[in-house]
């Protein structure tokens, strides 16, 4: 179920509750559900708001990754204006790139990464073990959209650090482009879903 955030960080700020208490008892299936109920508010948040155009959608798992409720949790909100800092800094630094080098900034962090083995590819969907993580096990996935590639890839990733590297809190954030049409460019931008290790 969604439900209003009582400590909203924006004007559109809304939880998605897992139906399992235990934030570490997910499946492919439950994150599937959890995005497509994301999804679905980030549209009816944008109908009611036409001027708010930019998602973010988080996950953080347990108290060391900042969650604030042991009860598993999504963070979905929408904004008006600008795109969230570090969002727009990314959009903003892939321009550049482009501008600079006439090259498309997240196909070559990717070939870069594939040609070092820290890559591996399943349809339009990328998986990277950075080589620059900003924290420990940063996983990066460049997708298209939400797609069922995108999805299988970050439950793949997540049931690796749960089940094979005993990870118990992690952060999961996904950068989305605007869900409706702004002035600047965002194109070739994809949705880019960062993991990483919080203890």
């Amino acid at each position: 179920i969604t439900a209003a955030n009582i400590a909203k960080y924006d004007r559109l700020h809304s939880l998605v509750v897992f139906s399992d208490a235990d934030p570490l008892a997910f499946s492919r299936d439950s994150i599937a559900g959890w995005l497509n109920l994301a999804e679905r508010w980030l549209e009816v948040a944008n109908a009611w708001d036409n001027d708010a155009r930019y998602p973010y959608v988080l996950w953080n798992c347990l108290w060391r990754a900042g969650g604030s409720l042991l009860h598993g949790h999504l963070q979905v909100s929408l904004t008006r204006g600008m795109h969230y800092a570090k969002i727009e800094r990314l959009r903003h630094d892939a321009e550049s790139y482009r501008q600079r080098y006439k090259f498309d900034y997240f196909e070559d962090l990717i070939a870069v990464h594939l040609a070092l083995g820290c890559a591996y590819q399943v349809g339009q969907t990328t998986v990277l073990t950075l080589l620059t993580p900003v924290c420990d096990k940063e996983v990066w996935i460049l997708t298209p959209g939400l797609t069922n590639e995108a999805i299988g890839a970050l439950y793949q990733t997540l049931e690796t650090f749960r089940d094979r590297l005993a990870v118990r809190s992690f952060n999961v954030g996904i950068l989305l482009p605007p869900i409706a049409p702004v002035s600047e460019t965002w194109d070739d931008f994809p949705t880019v879903i960062r993991i990483v290790d919080r203890g």
